[in-house]
């Protein structure tokens, strides 16, 4: 890498624009589809659907019953681990 003297904002914002270039096409090109938003729920809204207290729905969350993931303070319960805990159960 050789040494360059800067002189003006231009010539700088040319160099990283051209860096920057070199940099992306040097990336592997990989074709990535679109991610669907996952839809979750809290643990106050299963358990209303599923007409059971709140620390049953925490307990199976502890046992590894139903898969829940943390946001902030709350635990919130993914649609698709949902409908396979009652898939399993049926």
């Amino acid at each position: 890498m050789s040494t360059i003297i800067v002189t003006d904002a231009e010539t700088l914002r040319a160099l990283i624009a051209e860096e920057l270039t070199k940099a992306l096409a040097s990336l592997p090109q990989t074709a990535s589809a679109p991610v669907a938003a996952e839809e979750y729920l809290t643990v106050p809204e299963v358990a209303a659907q599923l007409k059971v207290s709140e620390q049953h729905i925490y307990r199976q969350i502890r046992d590894g019953e139903l898969t829940a993931h943390r946001s902030g303070r709350k635990l919130r319960v993914p649609v698709s681990s949902l409908s396979a805990a009652l898939a399993v159960a049926q």
